[in-house]
């Protein structure tokens, strides 16, 4: 890390003011080394001096930790942070709190008082729900549909067994992007002829690849609502002609274009 680029960095509470002095000494093997430390300046208005290898590890003067220590003495019985209510505290030092949706959780009083922890879950499950419904109003409004007009329950039956092929397809393709070969990713099965185009070939397997997050993305161009990658499609059709002639077995091919 060069001194220049190291101030006016701000990791956690601390920014970095500047070089504050140098320790220099000759190592066993002749090599000089020399170690830099730099002056910074916390939120709370103290300064510390802190050693350049520890600057992304150092968050505070140490006002963060006296803080997160009095916390853990607190009594914050009855307190409400969000949707939680803090009841009691268990013996692993957390809080035992009920959500507003009557579900109970134990949470680290420090998560409760910065704010990372707001509910039991529930209210990310429903920002999640929100940004889905905003998805499937702009699909219903493509196909010239009232977007306030709720998918139907036979739609949500059928999403509900693509789930099930969709891993399917993942245990052919060796749970693996059929594009990339990426496999410690998010994985999604991808759908050659659009749900929307064909219902006949919604279940179809020589129909479905697996794709990586990313290159799910990059076949629909970022908008899963418009046109595909007509050049990746191709070579997806012809993987998956492959995999059918061979009675389902992945087949390891190069697909993408050089």
């Amino acid at each position: 890390m060069k001194t220049s680029s190291s101030v006016g960095t701000k990791n956690g509470r601390l920014t970095v003011l500047s070089l504050d002095h140098t320790y220099s000494y000759v190592q066993d093997n002749g090599t000089k080394q020399t170690i830099k430390y730099f002056l910074c300046q916390c939120d709370c208005g103290n300064t510390t001096t802190v050693r350049q290898a520890s600057l992304k590890s150092t968050k505070s003067c140490g006002c963060q930790r006296v803080e997160e220590n009095k916390s853990r003495t607190l009594d914050i019985t009855g307190q409400t942070f969000g949707r939680l209510t803090a009841i009691e505290k268990d013996l692993d030092g957390k809080w035992l709190c009920s959500c507003e949706c009557g579900n109970f959780v134990a949470v680290k009083v420090a998560a409760l008082n910065n704010g990372n922890t707001k509910s039991c879950g529930c209210l990310q499950k429903e920002h999640a729900s929100n940004s889905m419904s905003g998805v499937l109003k702009s699909y219903r409004k493509s196909l010239n549909k009232d977007e306030n007009i709720p998918m139907s329950s036979d739609y949500k039956i059928q999403r509900a067994e693509f789930y099930k092929l969709s891993t399917q397809v993942k245990v052919r393709d060796e749970f693996s992007c059929v594009w990339c070969n990426a496999t410690d990713v998010k994985l999604e099965a991808h759908h050659l002829v659009p749900w929307s185009v064909d219902s006949e070939k919604r279940f179809t397997t020589s129909n479905l690849v697996t794709l990586c997050k990313s290159c799910h993305l990059k076949i629909h161009k970022g908008n899963f609502i418009g046109p595909v990658d007509e050049i990746m499609t191709i070579l997806l059709e012809g993987y998956t002609s492959l995999v059918e002639d061979y009675d389902g077995m992945a087949v390891r091919i190069e697909l993408t274009p050089n």
